[in-house]
Formats: structure tokens, sequence, C-alpha cells
């Protein structure tokens, strides 16, 4: 083990072709998948620091953090690179493991909330548009359960990009209405099922009866007729379900039935 200090930690750039996973058993699969995420995506200022090992007899660099981003930077910008690399004084798979262990077994990943905010911070269009309705409805995007709050956001912004934003609104409108504005009538399974019901009869629903009936069960018993209505006929997905659902409650003695879209 070292010390803290710049002899023992220093950044060297590296050819990418001296990069590898020499010892496979010492880091974690390489993700086909993830690597070229992160090239897709792929932003210079975001690259950090790869952590490798000294050099083994022909010059090869083992990559105890960062194989992902090493791939990614090839793709983005060709095999002619170099990356910028924290050399440590290792030369045994053991206690590269250990490293990559402690770094990676330690490292919290962000939530789904933290992550749109971090969004809005940043200006993405999607999460900002969804920000500024939700602001302008009084909600809170927050993870803690109160009144107000809403954490449901992946299911707002899926329900944005498939419909759009008023559709996202009406959704949001529905659920407030029926169950109040606690975090759980605004949840993803509520947001996902109006919001696409909603989105498939755009122009033909008429709101109060779509939210008599809801009203009328509870967000409870909403959820149960739900799962037992998407058992019995054996539906895919829960949301494909609470859309079937919603259009037999809707339909049920109305003389401008809705069809099935």
């Amino acid at each position: 083990m070292t010390g803290l200090n710049k002899s023992d930690h220093p950044v060297k750039w590296i050819h990418i072709s001296k990069l590898s996973v020499v010892w496979v058993k010492a880091q974690r699969p390489f993700s086909e998948v993830r690597a070229k995420k992160i090239a897709q995506e792929f932003d210079p200022d975001a690259f950090g620091v790869l952590t490798v090992t000294l050099p083994n007899g022909i010059g090869v660099y083992h990559i105890i953090d960062g194989q992902h981003r090493k791939s990614a930077l090839a793709e983005w910008g060709g095999e002619n690179q170099q990356a910028p690399c924290e050399v440590l004084p290792i030369d045994d798979p053991a206690r590269a493991a250990e490293i990559w262990k402690k770094r990676n077994e330690n490292r919290r990943p962000s939530t789904t909330v933290e992550n749109f905010l971090l969004a809005v911070t940043a200006g993405y269009d999607n999460e900002t548009k969804i920000h500024q309705l939700l602001t302008e409805m009084n909600y809170i995007v927050s993870s803690f359960p109160a009144n107000g709050h809403i954490k449901a956001v992946a299911a707002c912004k899926s329900i944005y990009q498939k419909h759009g934003i008023e559709v996202l609104r009406d959704a949001l409108i529905v659920c407030e209405a029926c169950w109040g504005r606690s975090n759980h009538s605004v949840s993803a399974f509520n947001i996902n099922g109006i919001g696409e019901f909603l989105g498939r009869h755009r122009g033909y629903v008429e709101m109060d009866r779509l939210i008599k009936p809801l009203r009328a069960f509870g967000e409870t018993r909403f959820w149960g007729e739900t799962k037992t209505y998407k058992e019995v006929r054996k539906i895919a997905t829960l949301t494909e379900a609470t859309v079937g659902f919603l259009l037999d409650q809707y339909n049920h003695r109305n003389k401008k039935p809705l069809a099935v879209r």
C-alpha cells in the first residue's frame, strides 16, 4: 500500500494500444452495450482518468478501472488515441482486484430522481420541459414521501416522449382528481397506465367519465383490480393491462364507447 502523494499516483498519457485487461479475473466482464453507450454519448470533459497497473514485460498496462471508457474512446476517436491514466505501483492481479473491489463496491449509483434533477440543471430539453410542467402544477421532484412530491420522473418522461406534454398534464390531473396529491397518487403505475390510455384515445375521452369510476375505486383497489385483470387475461405488461381495464370501465354503460386502440 502506498501513500497519498504525487509520486505514488502519477498521471500519465498512454496510447490505448498499450491498455488492456491483462488479468480478466481481476475485472468485471466487459459489456459491449455499456461501451457503445458511452461512445454514443462521448464527452471528453467527462472522460476522467483510467486507473492502471505498472506495465508487464511487453509494455501493456492492466486496466483496473475504465475498460469501457477506453473502448469508447477508441470507437469515438479511432485507435490512435492516448488516454490519461493514474499508474499505480502494482504488478499482481490480487492487488488489482482488491482495488477494483474497494473502488466499485462503495460507489452508490445515482437515483432516478437525482439523474433527472441533474439533467434539468444541465439543461436537457425533455427533463427541463417536464420539470417546468411539474413546477407549474406545484409538484416537487423528490424521493421523500410527502403530499405534493413526485418521484416517478421516469414514467413522466416515458409518457412525455410517447404522447407529449399535454397528455402528461392530463394524466397528472386525473391522478390528482381521483386520489389527491399524495406521492402514491402520482406513482409510476398510475402515470404510465393513465397516460398511455389518454395518449391512445386523445381527443375522445371525457375526463369526468374517466375520473368518476377511478375515484370510486380508490387508488389501492384500482391497483389490485388492474393486477387481477392482467393475470386473468394473461396480458404481458401492467401498463397494457391498465389501458384495457380503463377502457372497460370507461365503456361500461357508455352510449358512446371508445374503440380499442
